[in-house]
């Protein structure tokens, strides 16, 4: 996994198609990164959920 939060989330946008979309992925990826027990790439995923979460709220203004 790529450990860049912001490039995370900007692959996840061009993905998806918006950032809701994309928060809806990630949100998905911190599930399985808690049901392993995965404590770094949930802190990873923690921080792009942050971000498309911001990105999502700046879009709507």
């Amino acid at each position: 996994m790529n450990d860049d939060p912001q490039e995370i989330s900007t692959h996840l946008i061009l993905e998806h198609g918006s950032p809701e979309a994309a928060l809806a992925a990630a949100a998905e990826e911190a599930v399985d990164a808690q049901k392993k027990n995965d404590l770094y790439a949930l802190s990873v995923w923690r921080n792009v959920k942050r971000l498309l979460r911001e990105r999502a709220e700046t879009e709507a203004d």
